[in-house]
């Protein structure tokens, strides 16, 4: 749900001089709200850095509202972890590109974007036979310029995802893990996994014969993956249920945090030189002051996106999809849709009947 993406200053401008009037605030708009959904900025040294602020701040050539559009854009965008200045970075700006070689050299192969939006006089140079949309073979960068972007493949191709968001069945979790949850892990510090079923499965294999064959279940891959590949240091926080009403089904639950670390690491042993520094277990009852815990089961990403899974995340217990509906999900990356999560987790962690585990 996230892709890097290069850029410059000038392309933003030459979205003002091309499409001029209204007409390119609505660009303007339409290309940070793509941004701050799906975009991690990648800029190559310090001074691209500063190009792209300044012509955020003060550019004579964008209007008042468009520079207001990238101003919040980038600071957003800054708090949540999602624009990394490459040190040490290129010699040159994207805007200042004149030949392959510079081209080339803009980024180190591991820091490369996917899609980069530079000038459109800046294309025609390098590739006279093109308008835009070429991947260049020296980087395998995809080249756009500001008026193409939005319609790029990798633009299209998120926007797709977003909008047909369910896993089908037969489909790999791996997959889920590495089109969707994977690109969201990389700029997150905090994990927060919230589903009243969470331990529901574990307490279940709990109680029978262990069998070396059986994949892991859910949570206990979800941490595998998140140990093998998310940034060094990350946190992850579990809300899950314990006691529930009996008119709720014969699901099992644990009666208390302590009972949901012992099945947890006898289930999953963290790596010495994994990813994930320190697991918060939160267990609750279903019901606290008369109130049901919320059904918004989620994935939460620091403080900025969600993925809700509203049948929970018990449907990908096995290694591919074995329920015929498959597993419908949602992206949320906007701060009145992330609220309300945030919200249930506060309710559960300040409940009179919850208690807390570190791992």
């Amino acid at each position: 749900m996230i892709t890097r993406l290069g850029i410059c200053g000038s392309a933003v401008e030459e979205i003002s001089v091309q499409a001029g009037g209204p007409y390119a605030n609505i660009i303007h708009k339409a290309l940070a709200e793509f941004l701050a959904a799906h975009g991690h900025l990648v800029m190559g040294n310090s001074r691209e850095m500063l190009e792209l602020v300044r012509v955020a701040n003060r550019s004579p050539l964008v209007d008042q509202r468009a520079r207001q559009i990238w101003s919040i854009l980038i600071q957003e965008m800054r708090k949540q972890r999602r624009i990394q200045v490459l040190e040490p970075g290129s010699d040159h700006t994207l805007s200042e590109i004149s030949t392959a070689v510079q081209l080339a050299n803009s980024w180190p192969d591991q820091e490369a974007p996917e899609i980069a939006m530079i000038p459109s006089a800046i294309i025609r140079l390098l590739f006279p036979a093109e308008e835009s949309g070429i991947t260049d073979p020296g980087t395998g960068v995809l080249l756009t310029s500001p008026a193409e972007f939005l319609e790029s493949e990798p633009v299209q191709r998120l926007k797709t995802l977003r909008h047909d968001s369910r896993l089908s069945f037969g489909e790999t979790r791996i997959s889920f893990w590495q089109r969707v949850l994977k690109p969201l892990v990389a700029s997150s510090r905090e994990i927060n996994i919230y589903d009243r079923y969470l331990f529901s499965e574990l307490m279940r294999r709990s109680q029978l014969p262990p069998s070396p064959t059986q994949a892991p279940e859910a949570l206990v891959w979800l941490l595998r993956q998140l140990d093998a590949e998310a940034p060094d240091g990350l946190v992850v926080r579990l809300f899950g249920g314990t006691a529930a009403p009996p008119q709720y089904g014969s699901a099992q639950h644990p009666d208390s945090a302590e009972c949901a670390h012992r099945i947890l690491v006898n289930s999953w042993v963290r790596s010495t030189h994994g990813a994930v520094a320190r697991v918060e277990i939160l267990a609750g009852d279903w019901k606290q002051r008369g109130v049901l815990m919320p059904h918004d089961r989620h994935i939460r990403f620091s403080e900025s996106r969600a993925i809700s899974i509203p049948a929970g995340l018990d449907r990908l217990k096995a290694p591919t999809v074995t329920e015929t509906a498959g597993m419908a999900w949602r992206y949320h990356w906007t701060s009145s849709t992330v609220a309300p999560f945030v919200a249930s987790e506060k309710e559960l962690e300040a409940g009179s009947l919850t208690n807390q585990v570190v791992l």
